[in-house]
């Protein structure tokens, strides 16, 4: 049995997806967990719209800096 909810996985999967990032599910699924969607989604937006030449490790990994700096955790009150 599943933590997460159909939802959670659904979203982690597609950001899997997008980044081509699909050996760190866990990562993302807990991250669905934790962060707010759109905070996620502003942030994988950001990845994705920066050149793949100015991506100096793999998209994946920018992504998962720039959650940590800048997500809005669930239930923040900032």
């Amino acid at each position: 049995m599943s933590n997460y909810t159909r939802e959670e996985e659904a979203l982690a999967h597609e950001i899997a997806n997008t980044l081509g990032d699909h050996d760190s599910i866990g990562m993302h699924l807990s991250y669905v967990h934790l962060y707010e969607e759109w905070s996620l989604r502003k942030e994988l937006k950001k990845v994705m719209n920066r050149p793949a030449h100015k991506i100096y490790v793999t998209r994946g990994a920018y992504y998962n800096s720039l959650v940590q700096q800048y997500g809005v955790l669930k239930n923040s009150k900032n």
